[in-house]
């Protein structure tokens, strides 16, 4: 697929009246009032000169370049200068100390605050230390300076945390001008370099220019929110820039981790990725909380923010991700009202390109354009999700709480010319376009709100169960006696090589040298070309000789920490590896899978953990907290009852119209009270993952062996049956076919999708509630439970049947309804299992995590007045 496309889209621009050639300037930053004034801009937009281009392009020439590096420095620098009332410009290791704190002196700042550091030497020597470049870390504030900010709405936006994908650099860099340049044109703070006349700065300016019938005008916006702009990512940027001597841009940073997993997950942890190990991610993770808002328990409380990403080339131009966390309503329904914003805003701002068509144009191959945006969860997108991301800790109740979303924006990437480094204008201009449109989007919808009413046509009541699964805190600690001790000297510049089998052999002490190490960290470097290096074929351990067994022969190694190498397409040139509180005895790095060429070790020991390992932090999750959160915004309210009551008691009868049963089968007792007041009563049964186990029980299907279990990737409801092949017309689907809703990716030879299932499926997130999607090796994994009806069974159900969803087969129905006297009984197979211990979750466990589409399934199968 994605291969397909990219030829489509070569064979776009090579028709020259498609796209307009390239003008021949320079790539200029204003860094002074005569450069703006020439400018007219700080960073002009690719389009700036072309009045054919973009209507919404900005300044006075045509950017030809990427944003370099120290251009940002320079740039935001005198941004701030222009509107100190409206930006802030900071560097991490001068301005906060290592708490995350703001400090006003640069010596009581923390100079940790640094990349981890691309290698700059051609290659290691014997004797010959391999030098780091370590990069400064950058945040811009964005807000109206003269509003105290303690009611203000908070947001984030990281930009390009995989250095090789400059889509958010260079549209959210801009965004951050465009915000801090309106507002203070509309205040008359703006000095006089600044043309406030012109229709591009004039005040008071809409944020959705695409859609201003919809938008604040930005002097409002920041007066109630404030704006931070980040760079995660200086290692993988600095290295593409031109004045590297390399440009190629890389996704890691200098000790070759994809920095988006590494931040700490809620549910399913991948552990070899170590959350929080490298400089950015601890720099980062201590700043934004420290800065940001608290809730009244004195946890962060941000109002949202999206992770602007780049990709590879896909049916869309631009993939906006709803992630994976456990969402409560009224935040499913925040962020899908910044979501469809959005793409509204970008089907209007992107039209101007004939790459570029619109959501009700045919697909492939009848039109080979690209889709403007569509959005919808991670899978449904991009056909994968992760654990460790950046938008997820966003998000999430252990970072920053917010609505999180991400984004992935096609040509960014390595399709990009085949090295990510090609700027070719008239892209670069899609890109700014499109990141502005999510940025304003998350903004203004943020500070206009919709309202969030769960409404029923009838009175649900939901059946208790009464199971948890919870656990106590396992720390690891260390033994705080020795903690007195210093730690081990660093080992530094050693060699791993042919001649000595790419190992390195070592002793790691304790208390008894009087030697105290809370973590020891091994950084390798490989040959390299100012940090293009072959250490993407390879993969280094960390490994732990275990004492000899009495009447055994040979050694035994365990390994304790692997680099996780995600390929060979980013050529970095470093390795990292982490142990948390090392047992005393002799330790190796030893590189496998056929190692050429020499690697520069260095090997160091701190009192502190090597990685930000929790051990186990407490957790009590069950999936019945869902309609405890459910409750606040349903209409009518929602009730409780108990199984005694349904066996014991018939005000319940009388009372609702809906009963549903979840994840849970209940014996013969309850599931034939429940059958009776169905058929009594005319009412409504909805039943949820296993408690489809109840069918065969109350004799709607025949047999056990008529419902079954399966495990797939995430739990989904294909809207495709044996009958018919959509069935978005079926009131069971009603409401998830919507506008620019992502449908997933089309089976092809080169892209295959197991089932060929395209359809907007995923009802529930399997990392949150702890259902694991990585085997021990990184690969795929198919943890997430999901019961159906089989449907020769179903077809022979009592009543008047109806199938409008399958998972894994057509031969599995899992949305489905039958009529029962006057009632009905309807089941959704998979949408709110327990959370399970099986997998690694050491920050806890959701409760829950439907998606958009589980809760459109919930709300069609719970309307119901007889």
């Amino acid at each position: 697929m994605r291969r397909a496309l990219i030829a489509i889209f070569a064979a776009l621009i090579a028709v020259p009246l498609l796209l307009p050639a390239t003008p021949a300037v320079s790539s200029p930053v204003a860094t002074g009032d005569p450069q703006y004034t020439a400018l007219g801009r700080v960073f002009p937009d690719p389009h700036g000169c072309n009045a054919a281009g973009s209507p919404f392009a900005k300044g006075t020439v045509c950017a030809t370049d990427f944003i370099q590096f120290q251009e940002m420095i320079d740039g935001l620098t005198y941004l701030e200068t222009l509107f100190p009332k409206f930006v802030e410009f900071y560097q991490l290791d001068t301005d906060f100390a290592c708490s995350g704190a703001p400090v006003s002196e640069p010596d009581k700042a923390c100079a940790a605050f640094k990349s981890a550091g691309i290698p700059v030497t051609a290659s290691a020597q014997q004797g010959e230390g391999v030098t780091r470049e370590q990069k400064s870390l950058h945040m811009v504030r964005i807000t109206d300076e003269r509003v105290s900010d303690a009611k203000k709405k908070y947001f984030v936006f990281p930009l390009s945390i995989h250095g090789i994908e400059r889509a958010g650099v260079e549209g959210g860099t801009r965004a951050a001008e465009d915000l801090a340049t309106w507002a203070a044109c509309e205040a008359e703070l703006a000095p006089a370099v600044v043309d406030c006349g012109n229709q591009d700065n004039a005040g008071p300016h809409p944020i959705l220019e695409a859609s201003p019938e919809k938008s604040l005008f930005a002097g409002e916006a920041l007066k109630k929110s404030v704006v931070y702009f980040i760079y995660p990512n200086s290692d993988g940027w600095s290295r593409g820039d031109r004045t590297s001597g390399t440009s190629f841009y890389q996704r890691y940073n200098g000790n070759g981790v994809d920095l988006n997993r590494d931040w700490p997950t809620q549910g399913f942890t991948f552990r070899p990725y170590t959350p929080w190990s490298e400089p950015e991610t601890l720099a980062f993770g201590k700043v934004l909380p420290a800065v940001g808002p608290r809730d009244k328990r004195g946890n962060p409380k941000w109002d949202g923010g999206i992770d602007l990403h780049g990709q590879l080339i896909d049916r869309a131009f631009s993939f906006t991700l709803m992630g994976g966390t456990e969402r409560p309503f009224d935040k499913n329904q925040r962020i899908l009202q910044v979501v469809k914003g959005a793409w509204a805003d970008a089907e209007a701002r992107l039209a101007w390109s004939p790459l570029i068509k619109p959501n009700d144009a045919p697909g492939q191959p009848d039109d080979p354009r690209l889709y403007g945006v569509q959005w919808g969860t991670v899978w449904d997108t991009i056909d994968y999700t992760i654990t460790g991301g950046l938008g997820d800790w966003i998000d999430s109740p252990i970072g920053l709480n917010g609505d999180g979303i991400d984004n992935e924006m096609s040509l960014s990437h390595l399709s990009n010319c085949g090295v990510g480094s090609c700027f070719d204008q008239d892209v670069e201009q899609l890109h700014v376009d499109g990141n502005k449109s999510l940025v304003y989007s998350m903004i203004n919808y943020s500070l206009k709100p919709e309202g969030h009413k769960f409404k029923t046509k009838g009175r649900v009541g939901y059946l208790f169960n009464k199971g948890v699964v919870s656990g106590k805190r396992k720390k690891l600690s260390p033994n705080n006696r020795y903690k007195k001790y210093k730690t081990q000297d660093p080992i530094e510049d050693e060699i791993l090589s042919v001649a000595n089998e790419h190992t390195f052999e070592f002793e790691i002490k304790g208390p008894k040298d009087k030697i105290y190490n809370g973590g020891v960290t091994a950084s390798i470097t490989c040959n390299n070309l100012q940090g293009v290096g072959p250490c993407a074929l390879n993969e280094a351990r960390l490994e732990r000789k275990k004492p000899q067994e009495p009447n055994t022969q040979g050694e035994e190694w365990e390994v304790v920490n692997s680099y996780f190498n995600q390929g060979n397409t980013y050529v970095q040139a470093g390795q990292a590896l982490h142990g948390n509180y090392p047992v005393p005895g002799t330790y190796r790095v030893k590189i496998y899978n056929s190692p050429q060429g020499i690697f520069d070790l260095d090997i160091s020991f701190t009192k502190e953990q090597a990685w930000a390992d929790p051990g186990q932090l407490p957790y009590r999750a069950t999936n019945m907290n869902f309609w405890k959160d459910l409750k606040k915004f349903t209409k009518p309210k929602i009730g409780k009852v108990t199984p005694k009551q349904i066996t014991g008691s018939k005000k319940w009868q009388k009372r609702y119209d809906t009963i549903v049963v979840t994840d849970k089968a209940y014996p013969k007792k309850v599931a034939n009270k429940l059958k009776s007041w169905v058929g009594k009563r005319d009412g409504n049964l909805v039943l949820t993952d296993s408690a489809l186990k109840m069918l065969p029980t109350m004799k709607i299907v025949s047999g056990k062996s008529s419902v079954g279990i399966g495990n797939v990737y995430a739990g989904y409801v294909n809207f495709s049956t044996g009958d018919k092949e959509v069935t978005y017309d079926d009131p069971l689907a009603k409401g998830v076919n919507q506008p620019g809703a992502a449908e997933g990716g089309a089976p092809s030879n080169d892209d295959p999708s197991p089932s060929g299932e395209i359809h907007r499926h995923q009802t529930y997130e399997p990392v949150p509630i702890g259902y694991s999607i990585q085997t021990d090796g990184g690969g795929n994994a198919n943890n997430s439970p999901f019961y159906y009806v089989t449907a020769p069974a179903w077809a022979k159900a009592k009543g008047k049947e109806r199938a409008a969803g399958t998972t894994q087969s057509t031969a599995n129905v899992t949305l489905g309804e039958t009529a029962y006297k006057g009632g009905r009984i309807r089941f959704i197979g998979a949408l709110l299992p327990m959370p399970t211990e099986k997998f690694d979750h050491p920050y806890g466990l959701a409760d829950y995590s439907l998606t958009y589409t589980g809760y459109q399934l919930l709300k069609n199968a719970l309307n119901w007045k007889s």
